[in-house]
């Protein structure tokens, strides 16, 4: 049965320290993770939010512009691939076979909903593989958009048919 766990951004970095990983509590939950999946062999998606890595960019951009231009969209997307590399990178030293999937890559929104292309996950999974994707900034019929870790949770829950959605 596939479990898709969502790790809010708040859980796992200091939300007011600027780019700060709450790395005694990753690992602590990945590990948790890691030994569920070797015990059980459960299929697993993580996704994670942003906390003080995305979030921050984000909220600078907003209030300096009012929208998110293409220089805010570079640095949200780098802000989220270091804050997913730290995850993918832990949980691969716990056991996890993790490999990290960037929502920009494979979303768009259009008239307000998102719609991703999810055959990546289902492949990756089915191969035994613990994909990780987060909260992330995205194409959208109106410009870039933020694709919340949550929304992208409930969507991946539902369109791959997960037994668990799992909020932490």
């Amino acid at each position: 049965m596939l479990k898709v766990v969502k790790l809010g951004g708040a859980v796992i970095t200091f939300k007011e320290s600027y780019r700060s990983l709450r790395e005694d509590v990753l690992s602590r939950l990945l590990r948790e993770l890691a030994q569920y999946y070797s015990e059980t062999g459960a299929q697993i998606v993580l996704v994670h939010g942003g906390g003080s890595f995305g979030h921050a960019v984000v909220s600078e951009c907003l209030g300096r512009r009012g929208y998110i231009d293409p220089t805010c969209y570079s640095a949200t997307a780098d802000a989220m691939d270091q804050l997913s590399g730290f995850v993918r990178r832990v949980a691969i030293e716990l056991g996890l076979p993790a490999v990290s999937i960037a929502p920009r890559s494979i979303c768009f929104i259009s008239s307000g909903s998102a719609v991703c292309n999810l055959d990546i996950f289902r492949e990756l999974v089915s191969r035994g593989l613990t994909p990780v994707t987060y909260g992330d900034v995205v194409c959208s019929d109106r410009g870039f958009e933020i694709l919340s870790g949550d929304t992208l949770a409930w969507l991946l829950a539902r369109e791959l048919g997960a037994g668990e959605l799992i909020f932490v």
